[in-house]
This record gives structure tokens, sequence and C-alpha cells, in this order.
């Protein structure tokens, strides 16, 4: 009886920051593996994120297109949009919503790709992650590097806070959106991935169809 293969898996591979890049491997050490070989970094300069499962289905898709068997790079939108990924333009610049983390895309090859930031429940886990601080002493270098911690910190739990609300605002109304929006949907899921890629000014302005927002209310979001 023949040996099941492991599935094959996209992984965010990171390394220097400029090279970071997303490989099809079938484990971690293989994803790294790839970018070692082909760029030079030492085993410890590259650490591997599995993101998702490739479906069978995106697999064969993907084998009638690309030139190179796994484990390699990922080339093209199309690959991306059958695992699942949203696509949406903010001020010219395209941007991939996939698994709850939004990319910056220049180009849909290795290295044109770069991990902006985490979105609700997957940004709200990775600020329960950090730390407490630790104490320092109060030299001047330290304070200084003190008030740099608690500074970038407030800023990252800042914005946690307010990807909250917006998390909240977007499920408090979600079923009561007006039937001009509704109308827009043919399921409740793709009403629900739909308010995904809406930014809060556009939620606010969908949900301004069916409710009169308290001026003091609206105000504060502006």
């Amino acid at each position: 009886m023949a040996k099941k293969l492991t599935p094959w898996n996209l992984y965010w591979v990171e390394s220097d920051g400029v090279e970071d890049c997303f490989v099809v491997a079938r484990n971690a050490r293989s994803a790294c593996r790839v970018e070692i070989d082909m760029n030079g970094f030492e085993p410890n300069e590259v650490r591997a994120t599995q993101i998702i499962r490739v479906p069978d289905k995106v697999r064969l898709a993907y084998e009638k297109r690309k030139k190179h068997s796994w484990p390699w790079y990922v080339y093209g939108k199309a690959f991306f949009r059958g695992l699942g990924a949203q696509f949406r333009k903010v001020e010219s610049k395209e941007e991939m919503l996939l698994e709850q983390v939004v990319y910056e895309i220049d180009d849909y090859i290795p290295c044109s790709m770069y991990r902006s930031r985490s979105i609700g429940a997957k940004a709200l886990s990775e600020m329960d992650e950090i730390p407490e601080f630790a104490e320092i002493d109060h030299d001047e270098e330290d304070v200084w590097k003190g008030r740099q911690v608690h500074l970038i910190s407030m800023l990252g739990m800042s914005l946690a806070r307010c990807q909250r609300i917006e998390f909240y605002i977007a499920h408090a109304f979600l079923l009561g959106i007006s039937k001009q929006q509704k109308a827009k949907y043919q399921t409740l899921d793709d009403l629900r991935k739909g308010w995904e890629k809406k930014t809060l000014g556009q939620m606010l302005r969908a949900i301004e169809e069916a409710w009169e927002i308290e001026p003091t209310v609206k105000a504060s979001f502006g």
C-alpha cells in the first residue's frame, strides 16, 4: 500500500524583509530550503509560517500553468484567488487579504508581495501574545529605550482597539443593513465576505442607508 504524501501548504517565508515571499512546500523546513538555496541565507536567517493548505483543485489548476515543480515560489493572482483571497485597491495600490492578513501587492511574483498587517481576530490574538514590559533601570539610555518600547506598544494597542471596534460594528449591523445592501449578496456567507472587504468609512455609509447615526458618534469616526 502506497504511503500517503503530506499535503502541499502555502508558507510565508521571512528572511531579510526584502526577499520575503510565498513558497509552496510540504513542510516549513522545505519552504525555508527553497529560499536558502536560491538566495544564500543561513538556516537561522529564514523562518517559514504556514498560511493555508493548498486544495487539490488549486494544485491541479496551477500545474497546468506553472513552469517549475513544487516546492517552489508562487506566481500569479489566479493561485491566490483559488485559495479564497480577496482583493481591493486603496489609493491605486492593490491589496490582498488572505487568512486575516493584508499584503501589499506590486506584482504576483516573488519579492513583490509585502506583508502589511493582520486584521480581525488574528490581530487581536497577536496583541494578546505581547509579554508584559520588563522593569527598566533609570539611567538615560535605558529610559530612552523604555520610552521607545512604550510608544511602539501603545501604537500597536491603539491599532488593535480600532480593529476591535471595526469588528464589532461590522458584526453588529451585518443583518441590519438596508434591502439595497442585502440585494448585492446571494448568501449570508457572501454578505460576510463582502463586509470584510469594506473600509470603516464604507461600512458607515452602508449602515446609514438603514440607520441614523447620532451626529456626535459620526463625528468621532471622522
